[in-house]
């Protein structure tokens, strides 16, 4: 079920000027004609034509999928909500903490070391720094 048309339905741009969305989607048309295949999806004796809706028969179709980007959204959304609303406050009621994570001084000799000598210091050389 290509995305785009295939390399025979592709428009020639009239009075022979052709800008750089012509090559470009030229491109993207074989990209599209290599990837869905037959060959590549099906076993052999099976192709497109086979999960064409008939006698009655409904298949899915790859526009289907859109249905999950919406969804997916309103999850994240009830997430938010619920983090801010219910996780936040019951994990402070439970006595959980956050913990604070300790910066690290910064340390000239490690970084010279570091950016000269080796970037994988043995345990025995970080002692003599």
């Amino acid at each position: 079920m290509p995305l785009l048309m295939s390399s025979s339905e592709v428009l020639i741009h009239k009075g022979g000027s052709q800008s750089w969305c012509g090559p470009f989607f030229r491109m993207l048309v074989e990209l599209s004609d290599w990837f869905w295949q037959e060959r590549l999806w099906f076993p052999e004796g099976l192709g497109w034509a086979d999960l064409e809706d008939k006698d009655g028969r409904v298949y899915a179709k790859g526009r289907d999928l859109w249905a999950a980007l919406p969804i997916a959204l309103v999850f994240l959304i009830i997430r938010q909500i619920f983090e801010r609303t219910v996780a936040t406050p019951l994990a402070s009621l439970l006595g959980v903490k956050e913990t604070v994570r300790l910066k690290v001084p910064h340390n000239p000799s490690l970084e010279s070391y570091y950016c000269k000598v080796t970037k994988n210091p043995t345990q025995v050389t970080l002692m003599t720094l």
